[in-house]
């Protein structure tokens, strides 16, 4: 096993760059709007193929590596950096996953990766993993994020939807996303009951690996508009398909069209207010 490169902080003048690993189209955004207001530049790519590529042709200075993806996931595409001659080899590796118990923790360490961050991922964690391994410019605005969050973000929440979402959450990643956000939460409430056919089909086949590919879909989607009840469930769900059976992810399911059926009430009513209001 090739040992972890534990590198020193890389500036030297220039503003670094980060090489952005992620699957998921809104959080790719989430992470790119954030790493702007730090003062860095990024790139993004779809999956773990073209990190590989990307990471052959140009020197980054960090790589953000989601670790669940369609093809090669983020593990093989670390171990494939790490084994290569690239401008990579050393580059610090941070992996971005809804998982953070120990296993995954330390497959992830063992696969070449130098931290971990959980996901929704917020400014403050993103800020403080990317301190341990870059110096950030003078022109860092990281906190307004947070600043406007209850200004530029803030809805009238009826007392019956208080519980639905995580408001905190949804009114952080609202800041960020501003103008974009209407069209991704469209896209969301139209591609989550695809997403919630697509497991009942694999519970059908009785297919773990596609039952665990899509829930984690939908968990993580679902986190960035502070859709926890969902994200709980499906997260279930994956955790069913991880271990390698579909028993038991009926009953499950029906729980998670049920939290989803509220969830995308409020979340419709959401899009309406921001519609109007933009």
């Amino acid at each position: 096993m090739t040992p972890t490169p534990q590198p020193e902080k890389r500036l030297g003048g220039k503003i670094p760059r980060v090489l952005v690993v992620e699957d998921n189209p809104v959080m790719g955004q989430i992470l790119g709007t954030l790493l702007t207001h730090m003062g860095l530049h990024y790139k993004t790519v779809p999956d773990g193929k073209e990190a590989v590529k990307t990471a052959e042709a140009a020197r980054f200075d960090l790589i953000l590596m989601d670790i669940m993806m369609p093809g090669m996931n983020g593990m093989k595409a670390t171990r494939a950096i790490r084994s290569g001659s690239g401008p990579n080899a050393q580059t610090p590796i941070l992996a971005v996953s809804g998982n953070a118990d120990s296993m995954d923790v330390d497959a992830c360490q063992k696969a070449g990766m130098n931290g971990h961050l959980k996901k929704p991922v917020g400014h403050y964690a993103l800020k403080t993993a990317v301190k341990g391994f870059l110096d950030l410019p003078e022109t860092d605005r990281t906190g307004e994020a947070g600043e406007t969050e209850g200004k530029e973000a803030s809805f009238i929440v009826a007392k019956d939807d208080v519980d639905i979402l995580n408001w905190k959450a949804f009114h952080e990643y609202a800041a960020l996303l501003k103008r974009k956000l209407p069209r991704l939460l469209a896209d969301y409430l139209r591609a989550a009951p695809d997403l919630l056919s697509g497991i009942n089909d694999a519970l059908g086949e009785k297919d773990p690996k596609k039952l665990e590919f899509l829930a984690h879909k939908l968990k993580s989607t679902s986190l960035v508009f502070g859709a926890e009840g969902v994200s709980d469930l499906a997260a279930q769900l994956e955790a069913l398909g991880r271990s390698g059976t579909t028993q038991g992810a009926q009953a499950r399911l029906a729980e998670l069209h049920i939290q989803y059926e509220r969830t995308q009430a409020v979340l419709m009513k959401k899009l309406v207010v921001l519609r109007n209001a933009g």
